[in-house]
């Protein structure tokens, strides 16, 4: 369901969980079956941009889920399925859920080079540059480009996203030295690449290394 369907594809599995909810409910309503339920269910209305009834299924699934299993890869994910849900409405709510699902998936033993991992700690240390908390955001993304660049070539958009974030942050931060050891590192590639084989992000952070800026 994390891809975007029809309004048909919606409405049909819509339909689909609304009745399955109540059965999985009768059997257990502890069950990892109806935390899943209500987490599909969920994510038909974030699909739809409807966050506000998406929040009381997630966190009735988180509920679920933390009761039967503890903090792992589920728990993780539920946190960070419902911040991505308060993110509009609730910033601070949104941070603490990440922050939480990162401690989870520390606690389970997950490695940083494990998908959930990667991405909470992109997405804290890219709310840790829009707060303009440069220090930390820096740790965090750090944490990122590396944990990512063990997995894909350099030359893969992954890498390009995470670097970028943490060079902007560093030069942001006039932390020149580390800048441009993150520039050598990562994008300098990026300069004699052709079109071809860059997607548009890689093209758009191209153009800002040659034209020496972050924005």
């Amino acid at each position: 369901l994390r891809r975007r369907g029809t309004e048909t594809d919606l409405d049909e599995a819509e339909s689909i969980y609304k009745r399955t909810i109540p059965f999985w409910k009768d059997a257990d309503p502890r069950s990892m079956d109806t935390a899943t339920a209500l987490n599909n269910l969920a994510l038909t209305h974030l699909q739809r941009n409807r966050s506000a009834d998406a929040v009381p299924l997630l966190e009735e699934a988180l509920t679920i889920v933390e009761t039967a299993k503890g903090p792992g890869v589920e728990s993780a994910a539920g946190k960070a399925t419902l911040a991505e849900a308060v993110a509009g409405t609730d910033p601070a709510r949104e941070q603490e859920l990440l922050e939480d699902a990162l401690a989870d998936t520390e606690q389970f033993g997950l490695p940083d080079d494990h998908k959930t991992v990667r991405d909470l700690l992109r997405a804290l240390g890219l709310k840790a540059y829009q707060r303009e908390e440069y220090p930390e955001a820096t740790s965090i993304l750090r944490r990122a480009v590396r944990a990512t660049a063990e997995i894909y070539p350099i030359t893969d958009p992954a890498v390009t996203d995470i670097a970028w974030a943490l060079y902007a942050t560093q030069v942001r931060d006039e932390a020149d030295d580390d800048a441009a050891e993150t520039r050598d590192r990562y994008l300098q590639w990026l300069e004699t690449a052709q079109d071809e084989d860059l997607d548009g992000h890689q093209r758009d952070v191209r153009d800002k290394l040659a034209e020496h800026v972050v924005d």
